[in-house]
């Protein structure tokens, strides 16, 4: 866990002071906006409790819609309903060792209706883009309700992605300039259409339709390589001087990347801690 944010985050991180930081980089507050999350807020000493829709919590980015005498209380997450399916993306950040930011995340979730055969309700929030074009690009979303799920609806929002490109690069370049975000406009763009896709394929399997070709993962458009070199003084016997790629680097880029947290818990599963001793070279009775 050492390489994991920084200690103060390690220490102090709350799920309350999370949301109530609402920083842009969040990786739980579209989750919690997507998946029709309530935030319970009691003020007067505690007399008065309120329950908020995430939708309306997060009002800019930074701010909330609490009073300075609330406090967050409690965060209630509904269990998904039938004909629905939720997920979660996020890409870290390689410098684990600093505090830890999102580049681009997104919270995703679909409801079909009792015949299963159209789309009730999706509702896609993505976050590190900045508040305005995530609500943009989130009400756009909404108006596809009442389609199919098929390659139609795919390039429909990697359509309405492509349409607001010019609001999430100029939050972009707010974040940048906070110095909380130093990604490509490009980038993000390739993210958010790659995370989508994940979501398409993933409802597709649950739906046992057949997935789409991988080679359509970044969108309509092809994506653009960038190729580049490194060299330094090589050694011709062995392995040891030689440029090799960094095998979590790609992994980490396209948000595929998996940590423990990822990893699904077994009901025999054994935990190893290591232990170190105060006193050296001391004997163990």
């Amino acid at each position: 866990m050492v390489n994991v944010a920084g200690p103060q985050t390690r220490n102090t991180a709350t799920l309350g002071g999370h949301i109530v930081a609402a920083l842009v980089t969040s990786d739980i507050i579209p989750s919690l906006i997507a998946a029709e999350c309530c935030v319970v807020v009691a003020g007067n000493k505690g007399l008065s409790q309120k329950s908020i829709a995430a939708e309306d919590f997060f009002l800019l980015d930074r701010k909330v819609a609490i009073q300075a005498d609330e406090i967050v209380l409690s965060v209630t997450i509904p269990l998904t309903k039938q004909n629905e399916i939720f997920a979660a993306f996020s890409t870290h950040t390689p410098h684990r060792r600093d505090d830890e930011v999102d580049h681009v995340n997104a919270g995703m979730r679909v409801r079909f209706t009792s015949t299963g055969d159209a789309v009730e309700d999706l509702h896609i929030r993505y976050g590190g883009i900045g508040l305005i074009a995530a609500k943009k690009i989130k009400d756009d979303i909404c108006a596809l309700n009442k389609r199919m799920w098929d390659e139609m609806l795919l390039e429909e929002v990697y359509k309405i992605i492509r349409k607001h490109s010019d609001v999430i690069i100029t939050s972009t370049k707010v974040i940048i300039e906070e110095g909380a975000m130093k990604d490509t406009e490009e980038f993000q763009l390739m993210t958010m259409k790659n995370y989508f896709f994940k979501f398409f394929n993933m409802v597709m399997q649950e739906m046992g339709k057949e997935k789409i070709d991988r080679n359509q993962r970044m969108g309509l458009s092809p994506l653009r390589t960038i190729k580049g070199t490194q060299t330094w003084q090589t050694h011709t016997v062995g392995a040891v001087g030689e440029p090799l790629q960094d095998i979590s680097s790609r992994q980490i880029s396209t948000g595929e990347s998996k940590y423990l947290d990822d990893i699904p818990r077994r009901e025999d599963e054994l935990f190893l801690a290591l232990l170190t001793s105060s006193r050296p070279h001391a004997k163990i009775r």
